[in-house]
């Protein structure tokens, strides 16, 4: 199966500034005031614009990109993690709610390389993921690989496709690995039985 994996990554002909994400900022009562902030760490784009949820990026070089999610908890606005940063190989796919008061946030990551298909020689291999991290309002971002594809001349010779599922205050996967082989493998500790909602 192929699949095109688009990359929506925020860049710049030329950073009209530096960009210092050393900097912290408070929490606010409102947007605005936090917006503020954080335009004083660089050149600030808001990628994706909630109600009560925004995600943001910093273009770090004309291929690199910082991503931040800020939401609305308690009456306050806060930075819900620690980031994520794409390069030339990776982007952010999707962005959106999930059940439970969440948010999910799907990057793709492509990169070539060579492996031993058959344990005698080494082919070129194209390999393509994807990240997902589900975010809770009032709690920490988690990570799984919910896609993975090993491609051989173009075509899939390693595949790997799960449903995150959140349990308590771990996040888990739901998926097939009979096909995914060394490359595509999930960790055992973060596989479930479970149907996903």
């Amino acid at each position: 199966m192929r699949w095109v994996l688009v990359f929506l990554i925020a860049t710049t002909p030329a950073l009209a500034k530096t960009t210092d994400l050393s900097k912290s900022c408070p929490r606010e009562r409102t947007w605005e005031k936090l917006l503020r902030c954080l335009q004083t760490r660089g050149d600030l784009v808001i990628v994706h614009d909630l109600a009560d949820a925004k995600l943001v990026s910093y273009p770090l070089s004309p291929e690199n990109s910082r991503y931040e999610l800020y939401v609305l908890a308690d009456g306050m606005w806060r930075g819900l993690s620690s980031g994520w940063t794409t390069t030339s190989g990776t982007g952010l796919i999707n962005f959106g709610t999930y059940e439970g008061d969440a948010y999910r946030v799907d990057l793709g990551t492509s990169f070539e390389s060579r492996m031993s298909i058959d344990a005698s020689t080494f082919q070129p291999v194209v390999i393509k993921r994807i990240t997902t991290s589900i975010c809770p309002r009032k709690s920490f971002c988690r990570a799984v690989v919910t896609s993975c594809d090993m491609l051989v001349h173009g075509r899939s010779f390693l595949r790997f496709r799960g449903k995150p599922i959140w349990k308590g205050e771990k996040l888990m996967v739901a998926g097939d690995t009979s096909s995914a082989g060394t490359h595509c493998r999930v960790s055992r500790f973060q596989l479930t039985t479970e149907e996903a909602p």
